[in-house]
């Protein structure tokens, strides 16, 4: 059975300072209701994939 290949849009980048922190860019932020002092989640998938994930209230 073929695997489908997923299809990803890059929404913007980021860079990591040297304390280890990162600016979710404004466009992610509009677009998935992102505000001050919400909380995220890191996942890994299979292929080694980080995905960022709003955790719902």
């Amino acid at each position: 059975m073929e695997e489908k290949e997923e299809k990803t849009e890059i929404l913007g980048t980021a860079t990591v300072t040297t304390r280890g922190r990162i600016t979710v860019p404004k466009t992610i932020r509009d677009r998935f209701g992102f505000k001050p002092g919400c909380e995220v989640d890191f996942d890994i998938n299979s292929k080694g994939d980080i995905i960022m994930k709003l955790v719902e209230e």
